[in-house]
């Protein structure tokens, strides 16, 4: 049950963290309109995005801290700050739009 509060706690602290000053950076959301205009992916699969960006990334860096032995909880701050800024970046675009 430790283990279960400590992940919790590890990642959804950051990411909510994360995606609250991804809001308020670009509040406006004049950033990631310029964002979307460059890479206009984003806007046609934001959901796919949302899903299987940090999907890939939550693979590939566990990979990496096992064989890097990264502490469990440096893992579980990284990933969550990575999502948050996903979902900040998904969040934003769907106010935009």
């Amino acid at each position: 049950m430790g283990k279960v509060l400590a992940a919790l706690l590890f990642i959804g602290g950051p990411m909510a963290i994360m995606q609250v000053l991804y809001r308020i950076v670009d509040r406006k959301g004049v950033k990631t309109a310029k964002l979307v205009e460059k890479f206009p992916i984003l806007k046609r699969r934001k959901f796919i995005i949302q899903i299987l960006i940090p999907m890939l990334f939550i693979v590939l860096f566990g990979i990496i801290s096992v064989l890097c032995n990264i502490p469990l909880y440096a893992f579980f701050i990284v990933c969550g700050a990575f999502v948050g800024i996903i979902n900040g970046l998904a969040v934003t675009i769907m106010y935009t739009s």
